[in-house]
C-alpha cells in the first residue's frame, strides 16, 4: 500500500508544480502562436515576392475605384471576395514552391504536377476576378454616369480589329504573369499555360462570334486544335497545359466579342 500511494503522490505534486499551468494555457497559447506563424507567413510572402505586393496594391487601387463609382455592398463583396481568391491561390502557390525546395522535389513528375496545379489555381482565380470586375464595374457602378457626364458614348463601340488585338494584348499579359510567377518558360515556348492555345482559341473564339456561321466556326476550331496537336506532339506542353491555354483563350474571346458593343 505504501508502494501505491507513493505513486499515488509523486504524479500529482509533479502536476501541481509545473504541468498543470502548461495544461491550462496550451489551448491559448496555441491559438496565439498559429495566429502569430500565419502573420509571419503573410508578412514573409510580402516582403520577400514583388507579385504578392503587386496584387495588394492592386486589391488596394480597385478598392478605392469601388468606393469612388459607389458600387453597392453586395457586388463589392463580391468583387472584394474574387480579388482576395487571387491572393489565397498566390499564397498557396508560393508555399508549395517552398515545400517542393524543401524536399528536393522540384524536378520530380509529382513535385511538377503539383506546381502545375497550383499555377493552374491562380491562372482560375485571377481570370474569374477579371470578369468579376468587368460585370461589376459595367452593371453595378457610376462608371456609365461617369463617361455620359464627360459626353462620351455610353456604350463604347470597338471594330473587330481593336478587339482581336485588345484580346491577344490580355493573353499575352496573363500568360506572361503566369510564366513568371512560376518561373518556367518564356512567353513564347513552354510554360504551365500554353499560350499558342491560348492565341488559337481565342481567334477561333473570335471567327465564331463575328461571322456566326457554322462553316466557318468548325474550320476556325479545327485550326485551333491543329495548334494544340502540334504543340503536344512536339512535347512542349502538357495536356493539361493545352486545356488551360485553351479555355483560357475561349474565355477572353466571349469575354471581349460577348458583351463589348460592335
Amino acid at each position: 500500500m505504501d508502494w501505491v500511494k507513493t505513486v499515488r503522490v509523486e504524479p500529482e505534486e509533479d502536476r501541481t508544480d509545473s504541468e498543470a499551468p502548461q495544461r491550462l494555457e496550451g489551448p491559448n497559447k496555441s491559438t496565439v502562436q498559429s495566429l502569430s506563424y500565419a502573420w509571419e507567413g503573410v508578412v514573409h510572402a510580402f516582403a520577400a515576392h514583388k507579385h504578392t505586393r503587386m496584387q495588394a496594391v492592386t486589391v488596394f487601387l480597385v478598392v478605392l475605384a469601388a468606393v469612388g463609382l459607389n458600387v453597392p455592398p453586395l457586388p463589392f463583396l463580391s468583387l472584394l471576395g474574387a480579388m482576395m481568391l487571387v491572393v489565397v491561390a498566390q499564397l498557396l502557390n508560393t508555399a508549395l514552391e517552398y515545400v517542393a525546395e524543401l524536399t528536393g522535389g522540384q524536378d520530380k513528375p509529382v513535385a511538377q504536377a503539383a506546381r502545375n496545379i497550383a499555377d493552374g489555381a491562380v491562372l482560375v482565380a485571377g481570370v474569374f476576378a477579371f470578369v468579376t470586375g468587368i460585370i461589376v464595374f459595367v452593371h453595378f457602378s457610376d462608371l456609365p454616369s461617369v463617361f455620359a457626364e464627360a459626353q462620351l458614348p455610353r456604350e463604347l463601340r470597338i471594330g473587330v480589329l481593336q478587339l482581336t488585338a485588345l484580346g491577344l494584348f490580355i493573353v499575352a499579359l496573363i500568360v506572361g504573369t503566369v510564366k513568371r510567377v512560376s518561373k518556367r518558360g518564356t512567353l513564347t515556348l513552354g510554360g504551365p499555360v500554353s499560350g499558342h492555345a491560348a492565341i488559337g482559341f481565342l481567334l477561333a473564339t473570335a471567327i465564331i462570334f463575328v461571322t456566326g456561321n457554322l462553316s466557318a466556326a468548325i474550320l476556325a476550331v479545327a485550326l485551333a486544335m491543329l495548334i494544340v496537336q502540334s504543340r503536344f506532339q512536339t512535347g512542349v506542353h502538357s495536356l493539361t497545359e493545352l486545356l488551360l491555354g485553351s479555355a483560357l483563350g475561349v474565355l477572353v474571346g466571349i469575354v471581349l466579342f460577348g458583351s463589348v458593343p460592335r
